[in-house]
């Protein structure tokens, strides 16, 4: 995968060392153990979605930033609804907006309040959870949405690490698996 920008490793060992599971884990196969790694580990990938991409929120659980005002120029590529764009007169290749990227969102329906990485979904659905060997790995599978993660993290700092809350959540989610996995053998 030419574009793999690691967001996390769920290995099974290190998530089945939490000692309020052993026992309950020791009934557990591997392939059970890996079940409840996979599991838990899609519900980490949604959890940090929906803190990025709804919440416009980063892995320090403050808010990710605020669009600045400053005009930029545009081409057609830019634009998710392509209708919207209506060139300027004389160059007729690219659209002003005084406000910047803030004044391209509006334009196409999308809140300007934060930033929210919210504009095409291409980032979104470019972070994929997959087995890699023994590891469950959640990552930025595409170069375009690499390249997006390295530019808006300079930016704004970590964004795609996993919060506090969202590891909470993730530990929360092991439990259920657990529970899920052993109610199925009884």
């Amino acid at each position: 995968m030419l574009g793999l920008s690691r967001v996390t490793n769920c290995n099974h060992d290190i998530v089945m060392k939490n000692h309020e599971n052993l026992a309950r884990i020791s009934k557990l196969t591997a392939t059970e153990k890996e079940a409840v790694t996979l599991i838990a580990a899609k519900q980490l990938e949604a959890t940090i979605k929906i803190r990025v991409f709804n919440r416009g929120v980063k892995s320090n659980d403050q808010i990710i930033g605020h669009y600045k005002h400053y005009k930029a120029y545009f081409g057609k590529d830019k634009f998710v609804q392509k209708t919207k764009f209506k060139p300027n007169p004389k160059t007729r290749k690219t659209m002003t907006f005084e406000t910047g990227w803030q004044g391209l969102r509006a334009l196409q329906g999308r809140q300007i309040e934060r930033v929210d990485l919210a504009y095409s979904g291409a980032l979104q659905l470019s972070i994929q959870t997959f087995r890699n060997n023994k590891n469950i790995v959640i990552a930025i599978t595409s170069e375009d949405g690499k390249l997006k993660r390295e530019t808006m993290e300079k930016r704004y700092g970590d964004i795609f690490i996993p919060s506090k809350n969202d590891m909470r959540i993730f530990e929360d989610s092991i439990l259920a698996a657990i529970e899920q996995v052993i109610s199925k053998k009884i």
